[in-house]
């Protein structure tokens, strides 16, 4: 049964991924990190990240778990612990670290500032910009809190009703006098 009906097409490095499983879509390099973290809250932290990397068929797993470690620390001081014990913004760090196993080419984030911390939002972000530049993986982010997507992206949409209602580069929408006053109010 289908919840969903998909029409269209949706290419990735110009193969046609629409309609593939799961499984091959993470294959072919697409993580996604769904709003509301979606961590496996009955597995421990190292079992998520674990997880994580379950399409990958190399030798450098351990050294990626111990790279998000080291990324977002708190892992490592709760690696056994049941991820659904974890803070909101433990559990956003592991969704994330989780989702970075797999080594993705193409990031899927779904308003990953929800409920968290400034602090913790502000960390996050800047991870999510030093990944871009470290690796060049590309990110679709869907934020509500424009000011700070907009400081992460190069090209912004904006959306109203889901229509797109604006487009262009992310600085120059960060600039518009009328982008300033309707979605970042000042």
């Amino acid at each position: 049964m289908n919840i969903l009906t998909a029409q269209g097409s949706v290419l990735l490095d110009g193969k046609e991924i629409l309609g593939r499983k799961t499984p091959d879509i993470v294959r072919a390099g697409v993580a996604h990190i769904p709003q509301g973290r979606g961590t496996f809250p009955e597995l421990s932290v190292i079992d998520n990240l674990e997880a994580g990397a379950f399409v990958r068929r190399d030798d450098e797993v351990r050294d990626d778990i111990d790279r998000w470690i080291e990324v977002f620390p708190v892992l490592g001081q709760r690696r056994d612990q049941l991820a659904g014990q974890l803070s909101g913004g433990e559990q956003q760090m592991l969704a994330v670290a989780r989702a970075l196993m797999s080594r993705p080419g193409l990031l899927l984030l779904d308003e990953p500032s929800l409920g968290l911390a400034p602090l913790i939002t502000e960390q996050i972000f800047e991870t999510f910009a030093e990944i871009n530049a470290e690796q060049g993986t590309t990110m679709l982010v869907v934020e509500q809190n424009a000011s700070l997507a907009l400081s992460l992206a190069k090209t912004a949409y904006v959306l109203e009703a889901g229509e797109v209602a604006l487009s262009g580069l992310a600085d120059e929408l960060k600039d518009d006098e009328g982008v300033r006053r309707a979605y970042l109010g000042y």
